[in-house]
């Protein structure tokens, strides 16, 4: 799953391209720590040298600022690249996708699944030094669920969770309505975070301070501009498979804020940062430069697709939601938008998912036949007109799309837009900043935009299109009572039945264009040694090191 390359080229010379180009260069056991101790080691008591960068840190660039590091208040996957290292959660996924302990030291599941209790290890303590317990995790799930906490992703981790219920001090019930398959794996997700009960006392701004129990502590956040984490120097409870030697190896990681490419590359070539995501255009030749590794992730379970606005016209119509369709040519945005370090993939989920289907996927999605568009438009009553547009009781095809402003996703719509040009429809791209996207998005005034979906489970299906999904911008009866089947079948076979069955509804109804699956690549400083990722393709921070 990780490739590491190394060729030798010169670096300088990319980076000289970049800048003339317009690239603005600007085994867990329990803690016996005292609660005493904890506190003596927050972040705000640690010594000047503990949280140096003096080798002992890693600098990771990210191209925006996190909304918020409260991990049940955003979907926003920068701010969980983030919090997902300050917040222990009750399992972690191994490499074969199964469940493994974590704050959870055991669990028991019973009433055909419908009941799962969990043994709560003793002595984890959060960052300042109350104890995590039944009542911790009764809190924090509790609080996910609540509707006042208004969580984007709560009810989708928890599915039909009805209660839970504090057995003793380490041991707690959850009771769901009805069986629900993916609650394992959603429990890694950071989104499941467990805090402290009342937020330690930081209410309102538990956000911007955040307190977890895990292996990096909060110790800055500079808007704008970085978010630093100190190492929790108490960690010994992690997970045996990804932190064998318990506390983090680095003293420190900062996240810092560097939306420019051409920015991103000079500060890797002076060792300003560490760890960037790849500008995929000039990966290969990054690589090529010894002092650099790009490792990459291929068996991903992200995808890449337009979403339709279908409450306002002209995508509530079916037949025009497929004409866009047939216009678009992915394996142009693959080489175009992702320079080859994606795969075409005509399904609404992941190629690394349980489910994905390819012969679904080329049977029943989206082929690139613009003709086809064409008929499809003039059978709808739409004529071509002088300036190449075509028309319809005097006005025009004519669409707005938005895109985040992340380099590939801008590529990608300029491309989207020039092939719809080609067949009369025309485009208007708006570019909105990534904290900002799912609330334009809410206000449904466009109609389409493109988006990014990247989940390890295919209850993924669940979050973009059940009830509406999180943008209630398409729905379909049919198609969320087969993804409820789904959701709530234990046996694996019957499962992936009912997975394929709901590729092949979203498809017939034209419910979104899936165009790829991009393959994770990250630019890694050679100083940097065990960088390697966990089974939902995110870094093991507690074993990476720095020479």
């Amino acid at each position: 799953m990780l490739v590491s390359k190394y060729r030798k080229l010169l670096f300088s010379f990319v980076l000289l391209i970049l800048i003339m180009v317009g690239c603005s260069p600007t085994g867990p056991s329990s803690d016996t720590t005292s609660e005493n101790t904890s506190k003596e080691n927050s972040p705000e008591n640690l010594s000047s040298d503990q949280t140096s960068a003096n080798g002992k840190s890693v600098v990771i660039a990210i191209v925006e600022d996190a909304e918020t590091l409260d991990p049940h208040k955003t979907n926003q996957l920068t701010s969980h690249m983030i919090f997902r290292n300050i917040f222990d959660r009750l399992v972690y996924i191994d490499e074969n996708k199964n469940p493994q302990p974590w704050v959870a030291e055991s669990w028991e599941i019973k009433e055909d699944g419908k009941v799962i209790e969990f043994k709560i290890k003793e002595g984890i303590k959060f960052h300042n030094g109350e104890p995590l317990d039944a009542n911790a995790v009764k809190y924090s799930f509790e609080r996910m669920i609540n509707p006042d906490t208004a969580s984007p992703t709560g009810s989708m981790m928890t599915g039909p969770l009805e209660k839970i219920e504090v057995i003793d001090d380490y041991n707690v019930r959850f009771t769901f309505s009805t069986s629900f398959a993916p609650f394992f794996i959603n429990l890694y997700s950071g989104y499941t975070g467990i805090v402290p009960p009342d937020l330690g006392g930081k209410g309102e701004g538990f956000g911007r301070e955040p307190i977890g129990s895990g292996p990096f502590m909060f110790k800055e956040w500079k808007s704008g501009s970085e978010i630093r984490l100190v190492k929790n120097p108490d960690y010994n409870w992690g997970r045996s498979g990804y932190d064998p030697a318990g506390a983090a190896k680095l003293d420190e990681l900062i996240f810092r804020v560097v939306p420019e490419e051409g920015a991103r590359m000079a500060a890797l070539e002076t060792g300003e940062i560490q760890v960037s995501p790849a500008p995929v255009e000039l990966a290969d030749s990054i690589a090529a430069n010894e002092n650099f590794q790009v490792i990459q992730w291929q068996d991903a379970t992200n995808y890449f697709s337009i979403e339709f606005n279908t409450l306002i016209p002209p995508f509530d119509n079916n037949e025009l939601r497929a004409a866009l369709g047939y216009a678009i040519n992915s394996e142009e945005i693959v080489s175009g938008a992702w320079s080859g370090y994606a795969e075409v993939n005509k399904n609404p989920i992941g190629t690394g998912l349980l489910g994905h289907s390819p012969e679904i996927g080329e049977q029943y999605g989206p082929s690139f036949d613009p003709e086809k568009t064409k008929e499809i438009l003039e059978s709808n009553g739409w004529t071509l007109g002088s300036g190449g547009i075509y028309e319809k009781d005097g006005e025009p095809f004519a669409i707005t799309m938005l895109t985040s402003n992340d380099p590939k996703q801008t590529r990608a719509a300029q491309i989207i837009q020039f092939q719809l040009d080609q067949v009369g429809i025309d485009v208007e791209i708006q570019v909105i900043e990534g904290s900002a996207y799912r609330p334009t998005q809410l206000e449904a005034k466009h109609n389409m935009h493109l988006q990014r979906w990247n989940w390890p489970d295919p209850v993924l299906l669940s979050f973009v299109f059940e009830d509406g999904g999180f943008v209630k911008l398409y729905e379909n009866d049919e198609i969320d009572e087969v993804i409820q089947l789904a959701n709530k079948e234990m046996d694996v076979e019957k499962r992936v039945d009912y997975i394929e069955q709901v590729q092949q509804m979203i498809l017939e109804d034209h419910a979104v264009v899936p165009i790829l699956t991009e393959y994770v690549t990250d630019i890694v400083r050679k100083e940097i040694k065990n960088y390697e990722w966990d089974s939902l393709g995110y870094p093991i921070w507690t074993i990476v090191e720095r020479e």
